[in-house]
């Protein structure tokens, strides 16, 4: 005589058809329900969307965004942040270019007071930036899971561990040196060891928005000033020539690199001619 079995799951009450497989299914669903109908994240009390799922909010949020939007003149924005009283429309570096776009410009509303406050990132070299930016959009939109992919690599990395001090650019770009990542169009890919890597190194000059920290040593001290002529040789894309020259000083920049299409005077020419 064949002894009985008795699978576990009936006997808890698990097996299929039961209440319990029921419930679980009924949740399953609600839970993917919720995800498709999603709009925006919601964190510390606001609501943050993107302009693309802007239309499909609650009503009560379309409220708040209509009434931002009747003070907001032509300000130009791509993502809103939503609250009670106050909202802020926000214009990030393009969602699909920048895997974490950085804050450009703000615009705080208060409609019952009827003022606006205004900032203006684009000066600063270390403004906010957006984690996590598939959360803002609908979540049918195509681009999520480029984007969410992205998101996974930083979270399997431990890089948004105390996501509090990691919400600017050089943090966040500190983070990636720590674990050794780069960034690659939306992926974070090893970085390779520096005797795997050939630089050429004439062509890591970078731009920037305001003089360098050596010459800015050497104009307070009086070293470089009005009545001084200066030869930055190695100057790159001359940013600090032709700053120096729109403060009054005789400044010339060559550099045998970059560009080496330029002789020395014609690119001095080039670098006086760009402070005029």
């Amino acid at each position: 005589m064949g002894a009985s079995v008795h699978t576990p799951s009936r006997c808890c009450g698990f097996g299929q058809g039961s209440p319990i497989q029921t419930t679980l299914g009924i949740l399953e669903d609600k839970i993917a329900t919720q995800s498709r109908e999603r709009v925006g994240e919601c964190v510390g009390g606001f609501v943050y969307v993107h302009v693309g799922a802007a239309g499909c909010l609650p009503e009560r949020q379309k409220a708040i965004l209509h009434r931002a939007l009747a003070l907001a003149g032509d300000f130009c924005w791509n993502v809103a942040k939503l609250g009670e009283p106050r909202a802020s429309l926000l214009l990030y570096e393009d969602f699909d270019q920048a895997p974490f776009p950085a804050l450009l410009e703000s615009l705080c509303v208060d409609p019952a007071a009827g003022t606006t406050e205004r900032v203006d990132y684009r000066g600063r070299s270390n403004p906010p930036i957006l984690h996590r930016k598939e959360l803002l959009l609908l979540a049918t939109d195509p681009r999520c899971d480029r984007f969410a992919a992205l998101t996974r690599d930083a979270e399997e990395l431990g890089l948004f561990r105390e996501p509090h001090k990691a919400g600017t650019r050089e943090r966040w770009a500190a983070r990636l040196q720590d674990a050794r990542v780069v960034v690659q169009g939306h992926r974070l890919v090893p970085l390779r060891r520096s005797s795997d890597v050939h630089v050429e190194r004439e062509k890591t000059a970078i731009a920037r928005r305001e003089i360098s920290k050596p010459l800015q040593m050497m104009v307070r001290h009086g070293i470089v000033a009005p009545g001084r002529t200066l030869l930055d040789y190695g100057c790159g894309q001359g940013d600090d020539v032709a700053a120096l020259r729109e403060g009054g000083i005789d400044a010339w920049g060559w550099d045998p690199d970059w560009p080496r299409e330029h002789p020395p005077l014609q690119q001095a020419s080039r670098y006086r001619r760009r402070s005029h």
